[in-house]
């Protein structure tokens, strides 16, 4: 058995995961049955609800199941069974964990149903410490360059919570964004920009993008901090000025909810699981107490350290 602090959460796993804060064997760190938040465990998880007619099919080989209280997913072969935001069931299938994308299912799908099930808010963004003590996330589509813009981040001396998935909770009061582990996804593009060292990364590919995961526990922020903002990077071409000076907007009003809706992450889950109304009142409060911004950035030649200084200077609150 493995233990972990993933999202805030602790977990005890049967499976290793590599990439999560620390791999400790039982004899090193007692745990007591039914102490942790969230239990991994290997088991049989049934394939038949895959002809459910309310199996949502995103790819050939990426399809799922949402009830109340109960979500089954199927990765590329790997099936799960997820419930009552304490249990995920892995089913290997035959197929091997080597080589596999299985700990980035764990880490990311996986534990976004979990937090859903909890009360919790996935969203899609990395999460940076100010100097203020507080977070704000970095969020965009895919290719917006969130990667680039933590890196450049990191370089000038920040703290991250999270990279690709930001979890925060309202059980303060107040929005508050919870560390995830401590390792970062970085393009093979940002890397040879940036010149990042590679010692001891991990190559992957996803997204269709080949990506290095990077673990550096020095450059991680392991504590919850209160959210300040929302950073939505939004790259644009504009006629005849494609190289143009990159700009923070403030967002205010419903257009702060839209932005803040339009960046949960997963959110094919969150229409199969439905918006009850006491996650429509917190996400309504999350968007009142955070500050928005929108940063207007052009779709090439995208100056990322002026960026990154913009978002310091404009959104670091």
């Amino acid at each position: 058995m493995y233990h972990y602090r993933l999202y805030g959460l602790a977990t005890a796993s049967q499976i290793l995961i590599p990439d999560a804060e620390s791999a400790v064997p039982d004899s090193d760190v007692p745990l007591v049955s039914g102490e942790a938040d969230v239990s991994i465990a290997l088991g049989d998880v049934p394939a038949d609800w895959a002809d459910d007619p309310g199996t949502v099919k995103l790819t050939d080989d990426w399809c799922f199941l949402a009830s109340p209280g109960r979500f089954l997913m199927d990765c590329q072969g790997f099936r799960f069974d997820i419930s009552g935001g304490s249990q995920i069931t892995v089913d290997l299938n035959g197929l091997p964990i080597e080589g596999s994308h299985l700990h980035t299912y764990i880490l990311g799908s996986a534990f976004g149903v979990v937090c859903l099930q909890r009360g919790l808010l996935p969203i899609h963004g990395a999460a940076v410490e100010t100097d203020q003590g507080t977070a704000i996330i970095i969020t965009g589509h895919t290719g917006s360059g969130k990667s680039a813009i933590l890196s450049a981040l990191v370089d000038q001396g920040r703290r991250y919570l999270s990279d690709d998935v930001t979890v925060v909770s309202m059980k303060s009061g107040a929005p508050t964004a919870l560390p995830a582990y401590p390792q970062r996804k970085i393009a093979a593009q940002t890397v040879e920009e940036r010149s990042v060292s590679l010692a001891g990364a991990i190559p992957i590919h996803e997204d269709g993008r080949d990506k290095f995961a990077i673990r550096n526990t020095s450059e991680w922020a392991g504590e919850a901090l209160p959210l300040a903002a929302m950073v939505e990077l939004r790259p644009v071409k504009r006629e005849g000025e494609p190289y143009f000076t990159p700009e923070v907007k403030k967002i205010t009003g419903h257009a702060s909810l839209n932005l803040l809706m339009r960046n949960l992450y997963r959110r094919r889950f969150w229409e199969s699981i439905g918006l009850p109304p006491e996650r429509m009142k917190q996400l309504l409060e999350i968007a009142s107490a955070t500050n928005m911004y929108q940063v207007i950035r052009p779709a090439e030649g995208f100056p990322v350290d002026d960026t990154a200084m913009l978002i310091a200077e404009k959104c670091f609150v």
